[in-house]
């Protein structure tokens, strides 16, 4: 008994005088009814989130409750129930506002759990494109004037849905430039609603040494993952960043150049989270890249953003053949055995009218700025016409999973359609079906 009378004087000492040991403190530490997992410090309008967390034994006799705040009130967004591991989640859409937006869990009358984030509003996706496709286009250094800004809400306003801007280069000079103007650009673009992409354009050095080659792809991959991290990372809409592969110099040999490219995109996969997608021409990717299996399968893991001068609204243009209609193929990674190239970004054209989308544009010379051309500015430059304008091969849904990270291309996506039966009216190509992402 005197044994148990001093450890009783001892642990009444330890409260009084705060020395507690760690054991006695895990046991009076407070364990909340109910927790909410964080959400990113930032949403957006029409995303889709879930908001999940756990559920303690307070809990036990009642389901959670979800609801978001509605002016002054609370408007309910389902019920959610508690799994064997005492966590519970529900799946709902942000509204699209320009403000905070408070969501609340509940469990019976008692317990209550919030949080608060702020809603970036979204514009709508739509199908402005030629071929009612979603339309979007392509910026660099060369569409901008000094002095002058870009107007990204007129350019939302004007049917584009996507924007993919020069964010990185492997040649130092042209990436202080690139730099420059993409943090500006990416923070307006986004407030103005678009979904946002970047690319990199590579720089390969000549010489075919696999130590040189090797380096320089793990030092462009570092690069651009670091300037990824600069302009706020990956989120729900921020497309894959592309690598640029084009002005490949003549003495690199395929090899080498698959060698660089595959350490350069595993490099960046692994440091980013994500698989970037591949831009490039029709002529490049048939003749400095193999057909063996290995690479096939390799650059087939990437989306295919395809630079091939056309209309999307013409039945008649085969993204990826040479020619319409006589069976001319370019014999690219991402072309079937019957030359159906499996493609998700399209550019279409490098003439797009640049006042239509509120970009600054000088005349050229010998030319003055027409009265109508708001975005107009006195001086000598290319004119309006230059502009890189691109269409999505999917829907607002595939674009989102896109975007999400959740739209992997699949070896089903190669598979030659079903012929249609004789005595049905054919689609044409650009018309076909849509693969669902698995």
């Amino acid at each position: 008994m005197k044994q148990v009378a001093k450890q009783r004087r001892t642990l009444l000492t330890a409260i009084v005088t705060g020395s507690l040991t760690l054991t006695f403190v895990k046991a009076l530490a407070f364990v909340p009814a109910l927790t909410i997992t964080p959400l990113p410090s930032s949403l957006y309008g029409l995303q889709s989130v879930t908001i999940q967390g756990t559920a303690s034994e307070m809990c036990k006799d009642h389901p959670v409750g979800i609801a978001r705040k509605y002016g002054e009130s609370w408007r309910q967004l389902g019920v959610a129930s508690i799994d064997a591991s005492r966590t519970w989640r529900i799946t709902t859409r942000v509204p699209n506002i320009n403000s905070s937006i408070v969501f609340r869990a509940s469990c019976g009358a008692q317990y209550s759990a919030t949080v608060i984030r702020k809603v970036t509003k979204t514009a709508p996706i739509t199908y402005a494109g030629p071929g009612q496709r979603i339309l979007g286009l392509d910026i660099s250094r060369w569409q901008h004037i000094s002095g002058r800004t870009i107007d990204f809400r007129k350019m939302a306003e004007a049917g584009i849905s996507f924007v993919i801007m020069k964010a990185s280069d492997g040649y130092d000079p042209e990436d202080n430039i690139a730099r420059k103007f993409v943090l500006g650009d990416a923070r307006q673009a986004k407030a103005a609603g678009m979904m946002v992409g970047y690319y990199h354009m590579i720089s390969i050095p000549t010489g075919n040494s696999t130590p040189v080659l090797i380096a320089s792809a793990n030092r462009q991959a570092t690069l651009v993952s670091t300037r990824l991290n600069e302009l706020g990372g990956y989120d729900v809409r921020t497309l894959p960043i592309a690598v640029d592969v084009e002005g490949v110099n003549s003495s690199i040999n395929q090899s080498s150049l698959e060698l660089w490219t595959k350490t350069f995109v595993t490099s960046l996969t692994k440091k980013t989270g994500r698989t970037p997608m591949l831009y490039s021409y029709r002529s490049l990717l048939a003749s400095r890249y193999s057909r063996s299996q290995d690479n096939v399968d390799f650059l087939r893991t990437m989306h295919l953003w395809l630079a091939q001068p056309g209309n999307p609204a013409d039945p008649n243009v085969r993204v990826g053949q040479l020619r319409p209609n006589d069976g001319s193929c370019f014999h690219t990674a991402w072309a079937t055995a019957q030359c159906r190239t499996v493609w998700t970004l399209w550019q279409y054209t490098s003439r797009g009218n640049r006042d239509t989308y509120g970009i600054p544009w000088m005349p050229v010379p010998g030319k003055t700025c027409p009265s109508h051309a708001k975005y107009c500015f006195p001086g000598s430059g290319t004119g309006p016409l230059h502009l890189d304008m691109d269409v999505f091969n999917g829907t607002a849904s595939e674009l989102e999973q896109l975007a999400a990270g959740k739209w992997m291309r699949q070896p089903s996506d190669y598979l030659e359609p079903t012929p249609i039966p004789s005595g049905s009216t054919s689609a044409s190509p650009l018309s076909s079906p849509i693969v669902t992402p698995q």
